[in-house]
């Protein structure tokens, strides 16, 4: 569904535009907190991504349920896909600072005690701090998604639609509820944010978008309904700008509602994209948004990384001045290093993820026969 790599790739552009616009120094002036305020709803495009996951990875499970090496070929596939890069960046984060000389070595080294979290896919349980911890700062939310991915195949393989649906629903409330109790007990945002319960809600919800794509009624009963979600995330978002005003994120309507409305409202938006014909699906096909989607992976990993070293190397917002006003600068910075970023993934993906994304094609589920008699889970 080329459309979706389209959704992705404004996942992941909501994501970088957040990240590299907010980074300085850059003199504060009018058209500067502008640009930075336009692009502050980039924390959501990681809702985007769970809603996308839990939608395809639940469509992939749902299909292939029944057939042979179930476990095996979901595994194999996502550890191809994942695991060589995540992998790869720790090695360049733990290992790489012990050959660079004792100065560098000095300051960047990782007790074991705090790899060992990132590692096992664990860390947003436990971030670093100092420098090697801005390095994988974003790496939270794949933990989310590797703890998704371990534990989602035994629900499908377990349950009926009907009972995923009920497991989907179930999480949705939970994540709502664990989120208010940590309020009510004085956890932090941030750390609140962070927590696989927290948060589970929008990959349940994207896999109940799957699963009731596959029941009676479909996409045209997700058509009719798509409208009331996106206009629910739109008015919890709006009701905690009025309350909060640029500090919404941190609003307690959004830490409890709104982090639950936001991928809801997502999930409207990814139903529009697959059903829907028209100008904004053919939006989503364009090249230049699939590009970004493709590499969406990639430049996710190493795009926080190399908005650091670039800054160590001298390249910053400030560094543009001499082009225009600060407002011009910093949209120059924020091209300069989209097109940096865009690269680096792009070398990445062709030169070493795709020689593990070749050895798919060892791992593909058989085709069910013409026929098979219906399929039992669809009750």
């Amino acid at each position: 569904m080329p459309a979706l790599d389209g959704l992705r790739g404004c996942a992941i552009l909501l994501v970088l535009l957040l990240h590299i616009t907010l980074r300085g120094p850059v003199a504060d002036t009018t058209g500067v907190n502008a640009i930075r305020t336009t692009f502050a709803l980039g924390w959501s495009g990681v809702e985007l991504f769970f809603v996308l996951s839990g939608f395809l990875i639940t469509g992939l499970l749902f299909d292939a349920k029944g057939r042979d090496g179930f476990f095996k070929i979901f595994y194999a596939r996502r550890a191809l896909r994942i695991l060589p890069l995540y992998y790869g960046a720790l090695l360049a984060v733990f290992v790489v600072p012990h050959f660079l000389g004792p100065r560098i070595a000095h300051l960047d080294l990782t007790p074991v005690r705090d790899q060992l979290w990132y590692w096992a896919y664990i860390q947003n349980y436990h971030e670093l701090k100092g420098m090697p911890g801005q390095f994988v700062d974003a790496f939270w939310t794949l933990a989310i998604e590797e703890q998704f991915y371990l534990v989602w195949p035994l629900v499908i393989f377990f349950c009926t639609r009907r009972q995923a649906l009920w497991v989907c629903l179930a999480c949705v409330v939970e994540a709502i509820a664990y989120r208010s109790i940590m309020i009510f007990l004085g956890i932090s945002p941030e750390s609140i944010g962070h927590l696989t319960p927290a948060r589970v809600d929008a990959l349940a919800i994207g896999s109940g978008i799957a699963l009731l794509v596959r029941g009676p009624g479909g996409l045209d009963l997700l058509k009719k309904l798509s409208p009331y979600a996106i206009a629910a995330g739109v008015a919890v978002l709006v009701a905690t700008l009025v309350r909060a005003g640029p500090a919404y994120h941190r609003d307690v309507l959004m830490l409890t509602l709104g982090f639950s409305t936001t991928p809801l409202a997502y999930g409207g938006v990814l139903v529009f994209a697959v059903a829907a014909a028209g100008l904004f699906n053919r939006a989503l096909r364009s090249r230049f948004l699939r590009s970004f989607g493709r590499y969406s992976y990639g430049l996710y990993v190493i795009h926080v990384p190399i908005l650091i070293l670039f800054a160590r190397a001298g390249v910053v917002p400030g560094g543009f001045l001499g082009i225009a006003s600060p407002s011009m600068a910093l949209l120059a910075y924020t091209i300069f290093m989209m097109a940096a970023c865009f690269g680096c993934a792009w070398l990445s993906w062709n030169l070493y993820e795709n020689r593990f994304l070749s050895l798919k094609r060892y791992f593909v589920y058989a085709r069910r026969a013409p026929s098979a008699s219906p399929d039992p889970v669809a009750a």
